[in-house]
């Protein structure tokens, strides 16, 4: 079901459960994918003037979406472009990361293979500060252009984001990612393939397979023990705590990762809160550490 305000079409009633990868949630009050910045203004400034609340969502692969569904609009980022300056790629935060992976390949561009297999589009990934293999989006972004929650637009350089471990202060401000510019340097395209392949080939090996429900890694690996040291898996944890294959209805641990939760068929957010509650407290009781959710929560009201 549609509806029609001041020229803006909306859908109702739609379930976010066809938005997140982990296929959990319930139905949004007011649904719009958005594949232009002036179309996003347009639908920001209506939610402000008509006190609505709203969320920005992208390609879902970092949400647990409630199974009440949310209260106001659900705005999908659906705005791509992407493009080659220099040494650097300018990229439209709707863009899926592996696309932009595979352009910087394709350029001949190395700085960015870190990035390979990482599900979601260059906006959740900026705004979570992704990484793997000890880089994160953070190394390579430069600048970016940004809308602020009032539809104001700003171009930023990459100490607005005041970047930390998983962390972005997109975190705290509720802004949009527009695009970004990434920076990267010039290298060997085969090296450069053959590293995207081992990375992915490596992912495979770890994580679910597409079809399960998954949302990544559930949990943030804790900070090192000493300056200089690797972090502490979260994952190396829960498996000491037995953790793999534990479950709570359709909420099952993967039983290749204890960091992996997922959602084979029929789970609900309900279950998946029951399971982390379990797998918090083995890991407190074991070993003392309170674990610390990398997944972004969404509850009913926004």
């Amino acid at each position: 079901m549609t509806e029609r305000r001041d020229s803006i079409q909306f859908k109702k009633n739609i379930p976010l459960s066809r938005h997140t990868t982990f296929k959990i949630g319930g139905p949004a009050d007011y649904f719009i994918a958005v594949r232009s910045i002036k179309k996003l203004k347009q639908v920001v400034e209506y939610a402000n003037e008509n006190g609505m609340p709203f969320l920005f969502i992208g390609g879902g692969s970092n949400l647990l979406v409630c199974d009440r569904g949310v209260r106001g609009i659900v705005i999908k980022n659906g705005i791509k472009g992407i493009r080659r300056k220099g040494n650097s790629i300018i990229a439209r935060s709707g863009e899926k990361l592996s696309r932009i992976v595979d352009f910087a390949m394709q350029n001949r561009l190395s700085g960015l293979e870190f990035a390979s297999g990482i599900p979601g589009t260059l906006g959740g990934a900026v705004y979570g500060n992704a990484g793997a293999y000890g880089k994160c989006m953070g190394d390579v972004l430069v600048k970016a252009k940004i809308m602020k929650r009032d539809g104001n637009i700003l171009d930023v350089d990459n100490d607005y984001f005041h970047f930390l471990y998983r962390w972005s202060g997109l975190k705290n401000s509720g802004g949009m990612l527009l695009e970004a510019e990434i920076s990267l340097s010039p290298g060997c395209g085969e090296d450069i393939c053959c590293e995207i392949e081992r990375i992915v080939a490596e992912r495979r090996r770890k994580h679910p397979a597409h079809d399960v429900g998954c949302a990544g890694s559930y949990f943030k690996n804790l900070d090192p023990p000493r300056p200089g040291a690797r972090r502490i898996a979260a994952g190396k944890l829960l498996e000491q705590v037995g953790a793999k294959a534990m479950r709570v209805g359709n909420a099952v641990v993967f039983e290749g990762h204890a960091n992996f939760l997922t959602n084979p068929g029929g789970a609900k957010c309900e279950d998946m809160l029951k399971l982390v509650d379990l797998l918090k407290k083995r890991v407190k009781e074991r070993f003392g550490i309170e674990l610390k959710e990398e997944i972004i929560y969404i509850d009913e009201e926004i």
